[in-house]
């Protein structure tokens, strides 16, 4: 039972150094509120400057200061409506369409990409966002 009490001791412990923050932090209310401020402003810098590279219109890696977006990424996908006849009948199309077997269809000539471009749909992915984080104080 030992590991039980270490448990319940380091649980006493955490109140009591909270207990200890929260005392200072009141005895010391004007520093804090002017902390708390300004970090509520370093935040939503943070935020808009995210938001900003989510909308840049470029999809390649960008880069400013201590803030990456990375490459948007793109997919192919083929909405088998669309799709002719002829290049549904073909083994290993039909199910779901295979998008990398109907472009290297395509690839190499077997089938015509006027004949699919209609079905033909590029998929952006999400950027991810890379730089400092958000702070957040839980007192």
């Amino acid at each position: 039972m030992s590991g039980e009490r270490e448990v319940l001791r380091g649980v006493d412990e955490y109140v009591a150094r909270k207990a200890q923050l929260l005392a200072f932090v009141r005895a010391n209310q004007e520093v804090f509120d002017e902390f708390f401020e300004l970090l509520d402003r370093r935040n939503a810098a943070i935020t808009s400057v995210k938001a900003g590279l989510r909308d840049l219109t470029t999809e390649e890696v960008y880069k400013s200061g201590l803030f990456t977006r990375s490459k948007i990424t793109t997919s192919v996908t083929f909405d088998p409506e669309d799709l002719p006849k002829e290049v549904l009948d073909i083994p290993g199309v039909i199910k779901s369409i295979d998008a990398g077997k109907v472009e290297a269809l395509i690839k190499s000539g077997d089938i015509a990409f006027d004949d699919v471009a209609l079905a033909r749909h590029l998929v952006k992915g999400s950027p991810k966002i890379y730089g400092p984080k958000e702070e957040v104080v839980t007192l």
